[in-house]
């Protein structure tokens, strides 16, 4: 089973309580000082902002306005001096910036990844297969690609009531999506930006009966079964890996303009050769009665790369085109 750790991976938003004062300070600064000051003091913010650990911009931003709104409060009531039109200003600024919040970060994020926790560059260079056989530049960009999937997208643990997701498994799951879409410009796949995690075979209003993973494209949905992922990443030649087959039939999908065509003479005897899971046991894995092969095929891919190559190599020089 897997190790029971916790990887933490989410960081604290804003930036470190020093570097939050020296910005609210010189907010302040700026805002009652000639023109050229301030101007020195904006290229003085923007030179070190790559050198903080800034988590979340827009919370910054946010923390700056408020105390500038205090600030012009104070000396409008007080002070008599200002206009309510400055105030006024704020509030529509800080409003703006709640409601692009998620974005903001995210396009912060995609500039300057958030470090992944120790521990989980411990568990990719120890555990992870395909991320070992990448090389140093490769290795990076899967970093930064992961830290950015697990900011940008919700996992929910679904039992009688929602739950929170340990961090271990937020980044079991999201390893795959990383893995399979390496190669495409859409780091977060579409608009699939929610993961529904449970702990036991599951329906849905689309699919009403007991399954254990489901893509749904046009609620932007992923379901796993968590118990069985385990198992296929603990045991591959075992259980077959639903989270690869989940994201590989989300990012197709996705690109409805790939040719996939190679896949279409194939059928469950190569799957059986490849994996050596058969189909009547497999669709009774997955709790289906029939599936489409594609999906299968390219969670194969991932999964049993040798032996994919060694029975189909000129369908695995094809699919390299869309996959690493």
């Amino acid at each position: 089973m897997i190790e029971a750790r916790t990887f933490h991976v989410g960081k604290d938003v804003g930036v470190p309580a020093a570097a939050n004062e020296d910005f609210q300070n010189l907010a302040l600064y700026t805002i009652y000082t000639p023109n050229l000051v301030n101007t020195v003091a904006y290229c003085w913010i923007i030179s070190h902002l790559r050198k903080m650990k800034i988590y979340s911009p827009s919370q910054v931003i946010l923390s700056v306005l408020g105390l500038a709104a205090i600030v012009l409060g104070y000396l409008f009531v007080v002070k008599g001096i200002g206009s309510q039109h400055w105030f006024l200003l704020i509030v529509v600024l800080a409003i703006s910036v709640y409601v692009v919040k998620a974005q903001l970060d995210y396009w912060w994020h995609t500039k300057s990844p958030v470090d992944l926790d120790s521990q989980v560059i411990d568990y990719l260079e120890s555990r992870n297969r395909f991320y070992q056989s990448l090389g140093e530049e490769d290795q990076k960009l899967f970093r930064d690609r992961l830290s950015l999937y697990l900011e940008a997208r919700l996992f929910e643990g679904i039992a009688a009531e929602k739950k929170r997701v340990p961090e271990d498994i937020k980044v079991l799951v999201a390893v795959h999506a990383v893995e399979v879409g390496l190669r495409q410009e859409d780091i977060l796949i579409g608009d699939f930006d929610r993961i529904f995690l449970y702990q036991h075979p599951f329906g849905s209003p689309q699919k009403q009966f007991l399954h254990i993973v489901e893509t749904e494209i046009e609620d932007g949905v992923i379901i796993l079964m968590t118990p069985y992922l385990i198992n296929a990443i603990n045991h591959p030649t075992k259980y077959y890996n639903i989270a690869y087959h989940a994201f590989a039939e989300a990012i197709v999908k996705q690109n409805p303009q790939w040719d996939l065509s190679c896949l279409d003479a194939l059928s469950w005897e190569e799957v059986e050769r490849i994996s050596g899971f058969k189909k009547e046991p497999l669709l009774k894995a997955l709790g289906y009665e029939q599936y489409d092969l594609v999906p299968i095929f390219l969670s194969l891919y991932h999964s049993h790369r040798a032996r994919f190559e060694e029975e189909l190599p000129e369908i695995k020089k094809a699919l390299s085109q869309y996959f690493s």
